[in-house]
């Protein structure tokens, strides 16, 4: 079984907490272990303050699989300069079992983004619609063509919405196509539950705010 911990490292001249897997940083592991410096340079993704904020939701995205215990890709480690998914990202396979909790595999995201689907996979993405959806919009955006200025209109006056689905019908899908993703030659890690909740609990009350 090995450690988990929650603890500050100084990086870029701030001090920021980590998570620690047998007392070393995971970036620091991660360097030693692959021979990749790279590593260094990236901070944990759990730093993301999960607030609804009109800009962006890669944290609400985060917190919400770590809270819910969602078994999935879940990102771990992002670019230090700008902290979001369109730069480096590591990710984690999690497996929840009943008092442990395992790290299959460590990747990194290497598939190129589609720009285009992306854009389409919010609102636009009608395959996805709820019944709610099709009351509101069924007579006035569900026959309108992808261009159509309506829909810039509607992602102005809506965006919170409009990026939660974007998160959720093309990001979510893109982290867990194990073709996007570089695994790296590092063995499974196991923590106890209760250890690895109180290093989720050390993130939920030093969030940065990013």
């Amino acid at each position: 079984m090995n450690k988990i911990q929650a603890k500050q490292i100084s990086s870029f001249n701030q001090q920021v907490l980590s998570i620690f897997i047998d007392d070393q940083a995971i970036c620091d592991y991660l360097s030693a272990t692959t021979n990749n410096p790279a590593f260094k340079n990236l901070w944990c993704a759990w730093l993301l303050d999960d607030a609804r904020k009109a800009w962006e939701q890669d944290g609400s995205y985060i917190w919400n699989l770590i809270e819910n215990k969602q078994a999935c890709n879940l990102p771990i480690l992002l670019c230090a300069d700008d902290m979001d998914f369109y730069c480096d990202i590591v990710v984690a396979q999690v497996r929840y079992e009943a008092d442990v909790v395992i790290w299959e595999k460590i990747g990194f995201v290497t598939g190129a983004l589609d720009k285009e689907q992306w854009k389409r996979s919010g609102i636009q993405n009608i395959e996805k619609w709820s019944e709610k959806d099709w009351e509101w919009y069924g007579e006035t955006l569900a026959h309108l063509d992808v261009d159509d200025k309506a829909w810039e209109e509607w992602w102005s006056a809506n965006w919170l919405e409009e990026e939660n689905r974007r998160l959720w019908n093309y990001y979510h899908p893109y982290f867990n196509d194990d073709s996007n993703i570089q695994w790296l030659e590092v063995e499974s890690v196991s923590f106890l539950a209760k250890e690895y909740d109180a290093c989720v609990a050390a993130f939920k009350q030093n969030k940065i705010l990013m």
